[in-house]
């Protein structure tokens, strides 16, 4: 198996990171896009024949091929004939502490830069080649969306890994190793990454890349379908009833009482799910509705969607908070009586 850190898709960075979002509306990038065949390097935890599935019946935008990380070698595709979609993320290191973030990206690269950064890396030799990354510099990101990881991912490399107050430089490639590693090689690191919501996320983006209109998470919309759930369930998967405990970095199953609770100004119809057979309805054509939530180092997003469209029909942006409450859920509620936000 090729080295997955040769590809270096967990990049460490200071920056701001992604929200779910579409990033651009220029028509130039998105035409580039559109005129690409998309390489999707997902994770192993599922076979290729599941991701091709979902492709199948969700992906339009361009022609695509399905890769696995370890048989992707990227000097075989860096050029304005491919774009990427691929497990991204970045880890902000604070005096503070460290943090990881996830998501899944879209992007091409800006050819003319690219071909002269691969030129320099052709003169490369040893270790300063081996641990270049070539996935790294010179992207124009198209869209992307969080992937939310669940408490045992987050304990082990946010009080491992990448621990302390600070972090030399040599020592960054090996964070970089282990974190991709993990995540794509672990069949145990998001909450929402099931092929049913998969099929969503991918039919949401090839809709925005499709008609070039900007979208991002931060604050709240709905569209006048959220009035549907006056009459219809909204399903709720059962991670949703996890608490999230920051100091311990732990997930522990709320009581009954509590998950009641959660809902108890919703005043509609609704109902807590098994999440992989949630995921399995999806694949099988059912429409109907369901709260997508994700928590990403204390920030919260809700949506509703649409299973069978895939299509967004609520969505609100809570700051400064771990655990989805009461107030959150009436929100909901609000949108439907009011249809707005």
């Amino acid at each position: 198996m090729k080295k997955i850190f040769t590809v270096l898709l967990f990049a460490i960075s200071v920056m701001s990171y992604a929200q779910l979002s579409m990033r651009t509306d220029k028509k130039e990038l998105l035409d580039r896009f559109k005129n690409t065949e998309t390489v999707f390097i997902l994770s192993n935890a599922y076979e290729t024949k599941v991701y091709d599935d979902i492709l199948k019946q969700t992906w339009t935008v361009t022609p695509y091929k399905i890769i696995k990380i370890e048989d992707f070698n990227p000097l075989e595709y860096m050029d304005d004939k491919h774009s990427f979609a691929m497990l991204d993320g970045n880890v902000v290191i604070k005096k503070n502490g460290s943090y990881l973030h996830s998501y899944m990206s879209f992007f091409i690269f800006d050819h003319e830069d690219k071909l002269k950064e691969i030129e320099k890396f052709k003169k490369k030799t040893g270790k300063k080649r081996d641990d270049y990354d070539l996935m790294r510099e010179n992207r124009i990101t198209i869209a992307d969306f969080f992937l939310y990881k669940n408490a045992d991912f987050i304990k082990k490399n946010e009080s491992g890994p990448i621990a302390g107050k600070e972090m030399p430089n040599d020592n960054m490639i090996r964070i970089i190793r282990y974190l991709t590693d993990e995540m794509y090689m672990d069949d145990n690191v998001f909450h929402n990454y099931k092929p049913g919501f998969l099929k969503n996320y991918f039919q949401k983006v090839n809709a925005l890349i499709t008609e070039g209109k900007p979208y991002g998470l931060y604050g709240g919309a709905c569209t006048a379908e959220i009035k549907q759930l006056k009459n219809k369930t909204l399903y709720v998967p059962q991670y949703v009833g996890l608490k999230y405990n920051a100091m311990s970095r732990t997930e522990t199953d709320k009581t009954q009482e509590n998950k009641t609770k959660l809902f108890e100004d919703y005043k509609y119809n609704y109902e807590y799910i098994d999440t992989d057979k949630l995921s399995d309805r999806i694949m099988a054509g059912e429409e109907f509705y369901y709260l997508r939530y994700v928590m990403e180092n204390a920030q919260k997003y809700v949506q509703v969607v649409n299973s069978k469209t895939g299509e967004i029909i609520y969505k609100n942006y809570h700051p400064m908070s771990y655990n989805l409450n009461e107030g959150n859920i009436e929100d909901i509620r609000k949108a439907i009586e009011k249809g707005k936000v």
